[in-house]
């Protein structure tokens, strides 16, 4: 059997399925067979949960055993697309797929996409049908996607297996006004994304950024691939105009892309095996701690919308100046400093051990300022 659920934030659905023999009178007696089922959000800890009950009655030739096909959509409510975490059935985690909307599919499929939504589908092995089953989709409450300025379409994402699936339309990143699919975590201060675009389908702006807020005009810091080239591009002061500088006119794919900040200064590479980092970009300005950081999409100049994909997704602090990790910052640590002074393998070599501390890829007199800071503080 095979549940289409269309969930609704802080309301439960309820439904049941009736079963006889289909060919005698016997359900006037009362042999037939009738099973419950529910679907419940919990807009806090954005879960979604299905209920399967117990059978209830009996007739000649019932099933005793039942497989089921959840295809679940995300709450038609909540304004934000989340990513899923997780999937429980009857308490135990398992896989599941994740398929794109296809706004073409027909209605009411049991199997491939619908046209309204992506869906999450989950398979449910033979049970008993005297058994309850039940099965608990956790969103991801930090990894959020949403539209950026004024879009031709909604955009959508799907994380699977560690790969991120962002259909995005838009623009991409102009002069005043930006317009994109935005797959975004929040982070405050120091910080650093890092992503592997693995592919786009169109010849449409992606990348990955740094940005102050969601609105069109604000300040960002990205790395953007698009038609084959890497371009580093900034906007320093809400409303002022963007920044781009080509990097690379050819590049390789797959390409890893970094953005780091720290403080107000924010350093950008590329690299094809995330050991060698080549610097793609540079800039220094006033931003505010609280900020927004991961990947975008935008659409191609038909208007089309484009399908990026992504792996190794990551947002990680920058380095601490206690650099030995010892939990002190002290003498020990301005020697590993001044072991690597004037060091420019850095992206190579974790960071020349962890001392090249804004991450620029040299060990020079800013490292020193971060670890006199660090002492300071």
């Amino acid at each position: 059997i095979t549940l289409d659920v269309y969930p609704d934030d802080g309301l439960v659905a309820f439904g049941s399925l009736y079963e006889d023999d289909t060919i005698s009178n016997g359900y006037q007696s009362g042999q037939c067979r009738t099973t419950a089922f529910s679907a419940a959000v919990d807009p806090v800890l954005k879960t979604v949960t299905v209920t399967i009950d117990p059978a209830q009655g009996s007739f000649a030739g019932a099933l005793a055993q039942r497989s089921w096909t959840v295809r679940l959509r995300q709450p038609l409510n909540w304004d934000i697309c989340h990513a899923v975490n997780s999937v429980m059935v009857d308490g135990f985690p398992v896989d599941f797929d994740m398929i794109a909307r296809d706004q073409a599919a027909m209605p009411f499929a049991v199997t491939g996409p619908a046209a309204d939504s992506d869906l999450i589908v989950i398979e449910l092995p033979s049970g008993s049908v005297d058994q309850p089953r039940t099965v608990q989709v956790q969103f991801d409450t930090q990894w959020q996607g949403q539209n950026v300025g004024q879009t031709s379409a909604g955009g959508s994402f799907l994380r699977s297996q560690g790969q991120y699936a962002i259909t995005g339309s838009g623009s991409g990143l102009e002069l005043f006004q930006d317009s994109f699919y935005f797959v975004n975590n929040t982070v405050s201060g120091n910080c650093q994304i890092i992503a592997r675009h693995l592919s786009t389908d169109t010849d449409a702006p992606v990348g990955v950024i740094w940005r102050q807020s969601l609105a069109e005009g604000a300040p960002f810091v990205a790395l953007t691939l698009e038609s084959g080239s890497l371009s580093f591009a900034y906007r320093s002061v809400a409303g002022l105009p963007a920044v781009t500088t080509l990097v690379a006119d050819i590049i390789a794919e797959p390409l890893w892309l970094k953005v780091v900040r720290y403080d107000n200064d924010f350093n950008c590479f590329s690299s094809s095996d995330a050991i060698n980092w080549t610097p793609a970009g540079v800039v220094a300005f006033a931003a505010s701690d609280a900020a927004n950081v991961g990947l975008y999409a935008g659409g191609n100049d038909a208007g089309d919308n484009a399908l990026a994909r992504f792996d190794n997704v990551a947002v990680i602090d920058t380095l601490s100046a206690d650099i030995d990790g010892d939990g002190q910052i002290d003498i020990a640590d301005l020697g590993l400093l001044v072991a690597n002074w004037l060091n420019v393998e850095c992206p190579a070599n974790n960071w020349c051990e962890r001392s090249d501390l804004n991450m620029d890829g040299i060990v020079d007199l800013s490292d020193i300022s971060v670890l006199f800071n660090g002492y300071a503080n």
